[in-house]
């Protein structure tokens, strides 16, 4: 994905109280990821380099869990492609509604089990509580 699309999602979860952190690929995140440091994972299926579901085959190999979201813009090629053991929560298809992403966050970070679980997933954005 795009950058402001980036800047633009890290801005509307900051303004409803959601700490956030981006990077500019996966490689960027599996570089500076120590265990359990995230709430949730916001994640494009489609990134430069390694793609979102790669990203989540490597952190299933290096057991680090923590739930994500994925989101794209194309579905295509999803089906059959859930071969991590992370807990996916759902896709979201882009253009998303904002508000829709914000309850499900909001969701996760109480702890509460999210309706939301469908197939499988911008840059990654990383949630702290």
């Amino acid at each position: 994905d795009d950058e402001a699309f980036v800047v633009a999602l890290c801005r509307l979860l900051t303004a409803f109280g959601i700490a956030t952190e981006s990077f500019s690929s996966a490689e960027e995140f599996l570089a500076s990821i120590p265990a359990n440091r995230f709430s949730c994972l916001v994640l494009d299926v489609h990134l430069p380099g390694l793609s979102g579901l790669e990203l989540l085959n490597c952190l299933d190999r290096e057991n680090v869990r923590v739930p994500v979201i994925l989101m794209t813009a194309d579905t295509s090629g999803l089906a059959g492609n859930r071969g991590s053991r992370l807990p996916v929560l759902g896709c979201l298809q882009k253009p998303l509604e904002g508000t829709v992403l914000v309850n499900l966050l909001r969701q996760v970070l109480r702890g509460e089990d999210p309706p939301l679980r469908t197939p499988e997933p911008a840059f990654p954005v990383s949630l702290h509580p």
